[in-house]
């Protein structure tokens, strides 16, 4: 019997046969046999695989780096008919997923942020209704939301409340952004483990505040 085996696309392209060994359900496992085409997604499975073997209790960088693979790739039973969701990890050439005719649980496909401002930008936010950032300063061609509270807070209480621009406070803040949309800015590691960013080019922040779901809160402040 020729073995059991699936297909990963992008469009009509083949990238890879996902020739099936077993599974434990939910999942299968397979052996990848990649196709020319895999080669332009190579590094965005070895990052996602990354990111989830590094993940720990914070899953932002992952969720980010498979909503890309998400909107770029489909993938294929063996009777050719296309699976409405799946959630797929490819590791050398080892392949795992699991897969819903009816869309995963996501928390309606959002992805919370977070931000540390100091005490300039944090009057704008209040002054927009906590609506939106502010249009960054010249020089400031990058707008960075940071993925996990932690990091936010290092920079509030380490850095913002000993910079006089700053107004020597710094605030931590949470919001929530449309997952596939913030997919498109790939997570940038500027560290170690957990020093996570998203670089936001300053004149798509109007775009990137469009996507923000709710409203812009407040959750710590550091005084100097």
């Amino acid at each position: 019997m020729a073995p059991e085996t699936w297909r990963l696309y992008a469009g009509d392209e083949l990238v890879a046969d996902l020739v099936v060994t077993g599974g434990d359900f939910p999942w299968r496992h397979a052996t990848v046999e990649p196709k020319p085409a895999f080669e332009r997604y190579r590094e965005l499975f070895a990052k996602e695989a990354a990111a989830s073997e590094a993940a720990g209790d914070d899953w932002t960088a992952a969720d980010l780096l498979y909503h890309r693979i998400r909107a770029q790739l489909r993938l294929a039973r063996p009777d050719g008919s296309d699976v409405p969701e799946f959630l797929l990890h490819i590791d050398g050439q080892e392949a795992w997923w699991r897969w819903s005719d009816e869309p995963f649980d996501d928390d309606a496909g959002m992805v919370t942020l977070w931000r540390p401002v100091g005490q300039a930008e944090l009057d704008l936010l209040e002054q927009s209704g906590w609506s939106r950032f502010p249009p960054r300063l010249p020089g400031q061609p990058i707008f960075y939301p940071v993925l996990n509270q932690e990091y936010a807070t290092r920079i509030a209480r380490d850095w913002n409340t000993k910079d006089a621009a700053s107004g020597h406070v710094g605030y931590v803040l949470r919001f929530e952004v449309d997952a596939a949309y913030a997919s498109r800015f790939e997570p940038q590691r500027v560290g170690g483990a957990g020093i996570d960013e998203l670089w936001v080019p300053a004149e798509e922040l109007e775009e990137f505040n469009a996507h923000i779901d709710g409203r812009i809160e407040c959750v710590s402040r550091f005084d100097g």
